[in-house]
């Protein structure tokens, strides 16, 4: 629960740590990932990955923001009833838009297919398909909305419960316990709504434990403070929503479109193969997010108690912390894909570029820091859009010009330009509007010993390659994670490390 007091960099840390582990459920999901391609076939595969990323594609933008609107809105209420208003405003604006949509989904389940490229064994149950797995666009808005109201609580411990041992275990044993008994993709698209069903389900039972909403019932607020809590959480989700959509077209819409642009089994393996790597690719990606859900609250925490001093602490150390991890480990997966590429079986290789491309994307955005979500807590509601419409911009011109070439890499491309362009965008604009940078000292010096650990990685990861394909990955694992752990050791100063308590000491940092 959120507390008064100064928010120190500790409090990011130690929320950091927590969301991280929360966060690794994606690793789970990457791990699980290779196994459905070996139960369902990499065209199978991409018939999912198609649904599943045109699902998180609508949701993202029929949820109307509601989810980045309670990391502003929860924290900065001074009462517990408010909290509880501004958590059921955000319910009605996130899932009931998603719920209608689901309905319509449903009845024109026939046009859908029409346009989706699926292998001939695949076409028959692809209006089937699509009619069952619509209903995963309110059930995943609900989930959406739920985790984003436990973490503006700093509740972040929850989602590893949520994230981990119900959605993606669950996910994994309901569509092999379908695969098992012969059914085909259709398997794996029933698991995925069992798994969001729990997680679903669980989510109101902590929902309820970190708000109450029986001090909402006692507190006896007027008709309109529920009308102003609705306004402020609708104009804050509005606010965010082009940058929400933005990132999400990123990581969503490359399938579709890659599916779109082949014919037949093709369209659904290309999607299979561009999926793989954005998932693979996403590693990198799990620290900022982590960070990002701990920095946002404590943001704006810190904003509502006009502690300009805490918001430039925790930016700061947020982005240091953020360029150690993710340098050696994106020199080691760009170095190194072909080892983890491997796992997918052999028709995944051909996305060894985009692995590299996408990752590298990763690395650069970590020089941006927490600019985005600093940005949503304390800037202007319209602020946000003018980095999401410039990286757009970026991303369909490079596209463009690249596509002639090669339609799989201008897609990466496309989206790896238009990332770092909407990264850097906002980090201008919290500097131009909020006087705000992370590169103060010691920054400088944490990159130089960064850099060179990430040499170094980089060389070992390519001397990992020499060795056979079935003990390339666990020679590439150890160099990843030492790779990791040795930039904390020696780029770090000493007060960042204080920051982790205990852990730094366990660590032998």
């Amino acid at each position: 629960m959120i507390e008064n007091g100064s928010v120190t960099q500790h409090d990011v840390a130690r929320g950091a740590g927590a969301a991280l582990v929360a966060r690794l459920g994606a690793v789970f999901e990457l791990i699980s990932q290779p196994l459905y391609v070996w139960m369902f076939g990499l065209a199978g595969f991409g018939v999912y990955a198609v649904m599943w990323a045109a699902i998180n594609l609508v949701e993202n933008v029929a949820d109307l923001g509601a989810t980045s609107a309670l990391q502003r809105v929860v924290p900065q209420e001074n009462s517990r009833a408010g909290q509880c208003k501004a958590l059921l405003a955000a319910m009605v604006i996130g899932v009931l838009p998603n719920l209608l949509l689901a309905v319509i989904g449903f009845v024109g389940a026939p046009w859908l297919a029409s346009y989706m490229n699926v292998a001939a064994n695949d076409r028959d149950m692809l209006v089937g398909g699509i009619r069952l797995f619509v209903w995963a666009l309110p059930l995943w808005a609900f989930i959406e909305v739920a985790t984003s109201a436990l973490r503006a609580q700093q509740v972040f411990g929850a989602e590893v419960r949520l994230r981990i041992f119900w959605e993606q275990i669950i996910r994994f044993a309901f569509a092999f316990g379908f695969w098992s008994i012969g059914f085909g993709v259709e398997g794996l698209l029933y698991g995925h709504l069992a798994s969001l069903l729990a997680t679903a389900l669980l989510s109101i039972r902590l929902l309820l434990r970190y708000y109450d909403f029986r001090a909402d019932d006692e507190a006896g607020d007027e008709t309109g403070h529920w009308g102003r809590r609705f306004r402020l959480v609708l104009f804050a989700g509005l606010g965010t929503l082009p940058a929400n959509i933005t990132a999400r077209i990123y990581g969503d819409a490359p399938p579709v479109i890659a599916n779109l642009l082949v014919p037949g089994a093709g369209g659904a393996a290309a999607a299979a193969i561009y999926t793989i790597a954005r998932k693979v690719s996403s590693v990198v990606q799990l620290i900022r997010i982590a960070l990002s859900y701990v920095v946002t609250p404590l943001v704006s925490k810190a904003a509502g108690q006009r502690d300009h001093a805490a918001i430039e602490s925790i930016y700061g150390f947020s982005t240091r912390l953020s360029v150690v991890i993710a340098l050696p480990l994106t020199a080691s997966m760009m170095v190194g894909g072909p080892a983890i590429l491997d796992m997918f079986g052999p028709g995944a290789l051909a996305g060894w570029s985009l692995l590299a491309i996408l990752t590298f994307a990763r690395a650069v955005e970590a020089f941006a820091g927490q600019a985005s979500a600093v940005q949503q807590v304390i800037s202007s509601y319209h602020h946000p859009l003018f980095a999401s419409l410039g990286g757009m911009v970026f991303a369909v011109l490079v596209g463009v010009v690249v596509l002639p070439f090669s339609a799989m890499n201008a897609i990466a491309a496309g989206v790896a330009v238009g990332m770092i362009a909407a990264a850097l965008i906002s980090m201008y604009q919290v500097n131009l509007h909020e006087g705000l940078h992370p590169f103060g000292a010691p920054f400088g010096r944490v990159l130089r010993k960064t850099l060179a650990v990430t040499v170094l990685v980089a060389l070992l990861s390519g001397l990992s390659l020499l060795a056979p394909p079935f003990v390339r990955l666990g020679l590439l694992l150890p160099i990843m994670f030492g790779g990791i752990w040795l930039g904390l050791r020696v780029a770090l100063p000493k007060e960042d490390k204080m920051a982790f308590g205990r852990l730094s000491r366990r660590l032998r940092l």
